[in-house]
């Protein structure tokens, strides 16, 4: 049915559907509306008296409806869609937006101005990269020294580590107590035994015999 449209593509551009396709989508309900309404019809004429119209008569002037409106149908379509183009052509003095470029073209300043904005751009875009591949550089020896801090916490760190080192701890301060205890025992002793005669031995011997007794 579309032989012989005009080729409406620019009017597809700038209207947004084809008119083609319109006129033929208004052509096909007319036509579904008629033998419709003739289906009607004939209906009702089937539902009269034979006596009043018989068969024969009502399928021979149903033919002769349809051929005739078939008849004057095709004539009314031509003109229909010839006035519906023409209606919905756009006029040569408008321009689609996307042809306004080609209809004003651009300045060489514009065009320099162009060319410098799209430079920027493309600097910007190589910044941008290069800021990510230091991002992701940066997000990798974070990640390696996030693995090694969870081998250290999981090793020296780790709760039984800790409990040792604390079980360790106390020991040691147990041993230093005790070598207080001992510095200060020797201490008393010495004071103790400071003025017995040179020949009575020293301070460490009384206090190791004093201690094994």
């Amino acid at each position: 049915m579309a032989v012989g449209l005009p080729d409406d593509q620019y009017e597809v551009q700038f209207l947004g559907f084809s008119p083609s396709l319109f006129v033929e989508g208004v052509e096909q309900v007319i036509v579904q509306r008629l033998d419709e309404a003739l289906s009607q019809l004939e209906e009702q004429f089937s539902k009269l008296d034979p006596e009043v119209l018989s068969e024969d008569e009502r399928q021979r002037g149903m033919t002769k409806l349809r051929a005739e409106t078939d008849r004057n149908l095709a004539r009314c379509s031509s003109k229909l869609k010839t006035t519906l183009l023409d209606a919905l052509r756009v006029p040569a003095h408008l321009l689609h937006p996307a042809d306004l470029e080609q209809a004003n073209p651009a300045t060489h300043e514009e065009v320099e101005a162009l060319g410098q904005e799209l430079e920027a751009l493309r600097q910007e875009l190589l910044n941008e990269r290069y800021m990510k591949k230091r991002c992701q550089a940066q997000l990798k020896n974070i990640e390696k020294a996030l693995e090694e801090q969870q081998k250290v916490l999981d090793g020296p760190l780790s709760p039984a580590a800790m409990t040792k080192v604390k079980e360790a701890k106390e020991r040691m301060c147990l041993i230093r107590d005790n070598q207080e205890d001992l510095v200060s025992a020797t201490l008393q002793a010495w004071e103790a035994t400071k003025d017995l005669p040179e020949d009575s031995g020293t301070p460490g011997m009384h206090l190791a015999q004093e201690s094994f007794k």
